[in-house]
């Protein structure tokens, strides 16, 4: 549903229906990590300058922030 691109183009990120998260390495097309939220799919996408953050906006008005270097959420802030 939604994709997002890291500033020095190193990672993409895509989310599906199924609200899984994918981030891959573009430098050797394998997946990087899979986060899974559970307030449904994000339609929107973004990753921070330096790659270590990565920010999902679900439909049910839901915002998350993923620490990637760990591979965990960070925060859930509710619109």
């Amino acid at each position: 549903m939604g994709v997002g691109w890291s500033p020095d183009g190193h990672r993409l990120a895509s989310a599906s229906n199924d609200g899984t998260i994918k981030a891959w390495d573009l430098e050797t097309g394998k997946e990087a990590f899979s986060l899974h939220s559970n307030t449904g799919p994000a339609h929107s996408l973004a990753l921070s300058g330096d790659g270590k953050r990565l920010f999902s906006g679900c439909w049910d008005g839901t915002i998350k922030v993923w620490d990637l270097d760990a591979g965990k959420e960070a925060l859930s802030l509710r619109g």
